[in-house]
């Protein structure tokens, strides 16, 4: 398990950490981004909250009066943050937020590090379930995360120049689409795009994009696997030849997954996928020699070979 993230704020960032409040960041809003008007939008849609004490912060988190033993129980074992951008960031540079767990500490990684010639680059990091935002169409997008790091709670809001998003969208009883169409909302550039990121929520959805381009190109020039698509268990009567795949609903890393190597196995499995409300798809089984992974990063392609799931198969 890798260190949590660290950061490093100056002796000026540690004395002003109890006068600050709210961490703001007017990114996306700077000459790069061609956009002006933005930076006092959102500015003026802080000012309720800049003012804002570590006491006074305690009160809304905890509005009850009925509540203060409760809320002083919690301030003994954890510590708000709150601070504004001007203590936190340096002038000169750019907010990159990326969505990841813990396991990862992507601050490391670009320690140091300059875009633009001489704009450092400042991380911040927290997951899906710790993020929420309010989108503007005036004034772009302000970020909001609620984390625990070493026993802190740590509350922030900024505004982020470019998002890295690591974390499935939807996953088995996961779905965090909202958050996606309000980073869209908010026009905020990232990798992948929020456009993909949404088309890519379902595996049908994109095995239909890939028959367009078989047609376009053609069976020979661009070959798919073939594939029966149920939105329900009521058209799975006919069984597919043997041994298949059923996928069902939109679960990654083999979940939702199944082999099946007859007729009995397949009107049995039906049975359970009437109970799960998913859609479902079935494809002929293949032991291939391994997985490959295609990346594309403007104009540059790379492509990975994965052997771990075809050692598994071999067990």
């Amino acid at each position: 398990m890798m260190d949590y993230i660290k950061r490093r704020f100056s002796l000026e960032d540690l004395q002003n950490e109890s006068t600050d409040t709210i961490m703001t960041r007017s990114t996306l809003l700077d000459s790069h981004m061609n956009i002006p008007s933005r930076q006092s939008i959102l500015e003026s849609k802080l000012i309720p909250y800049r003012n804002v004490s570590r006491h006074s912060a305690g009160n809304i988190l905890y509005p009850n009066p009925f509540s203060n033993i409760g809320k002083d129980a919690v301030n003994q074992q954890t510590e708000i943050e709150l601070r504004s951008s001007q203590s936190i960031l340096k002038e000169k540079s750019k907010l990159l937020f990326v969505i990841d767990d813990e396991q990862i500490d992507w601050s490391k990684y670009f320690q140091n590090k300059k875009i633009f010639a001489d704009y450092d680059i400042h991380v911040e990091q927290a997951q899906f379930k710790e993020i929420n935002l309010s989108a503007y169409s005036d004034g772009g997008i302000l970020i909001n995360i609620d984390v625990y790091r070493n026993g802190k709670h740590i509350v922030r809001s900024f505004c982020p120049d470019f998002v890295l998003v690591r974390q499935y969208v939807t996953d088995i009883n996961v779905d965090w689409i909202n958050i996606i169409l309000g980073m869209q909302y908010g026009a905020v550039p990232s990798i992948n795009s929020m456009r993909a990121l949404y088309n890519f929520r379902d595996k049908p959805w994109i095995f239909a994009e890939l028959l367009k381009i078989q047609q376009r190109l053609g069976a020979e020039q661009f070959p798919l696997i073939n594939q029966v698509f149920y939105p329900n268990h009521r058209k799975m009567f006919i069984s597919p030849q043997f041994p298949s795949v059923i996928k069902i609903g939109q679960a990654h890393q083999g979940l939702g997954k199944i082999k099946i190597e007859n007729s009995y196995d397949y009107h049995d499995l039906t049975s359970i996928i009437s109970m799960s409300k998913c859609y479902s798809t079935i494809e002929p089984y293949i032991n291939g020699q391994c997985d490959i992974y295609i990346q594309k990063i403007g104009n540059n392609y790379k492509a990975f070979s994965r052997e771990e799931a075809i050692i598994k198969i071999k067990k």
